[in-house]
């Protein structure tokens, strides 16, 4: 559902372009993938500058599983709140 809202808004902005992927066939060059890359760079720009935490938030691989690094669900809403500001 969050793709077509996205490929209706970019349609309705006029920003929209279609491209061929191998994997897909044809699909809109703005989709809701491209977002992340925008996300985490405000929240490095709101000061969340942990790699570890970063990756747990985007939902990447654990690096070493997470061994090292463990992270509460406050630790999560306290980088969330710093970063709100950043994100809306």
């Amino acid at each position: 559902r969050i793709r077509a809202i996205v490929n209706r808004s970019a349609i309705l902005a006029g920003i929209q372009s279609f491209v061929e992927s191998k994997k897909q066939g044809r699909m809109g060059a703005i989709h809701p993938h491209i977002f992340r890359s925008y996300f985490k760079r405000q929240m490095k720009e709101a000061g969340i500058t942990d790699e570890m935490l970063l990756d747990l938030i985007l939902a990447h691989k654990e690096r070493y599983q997470g061994a090292y690094d463990r992270y509460t669900d406050d630790d999560i809403k306290k980088a969330y709140t710093k970063a709100e500001s950043f994100l809306t």
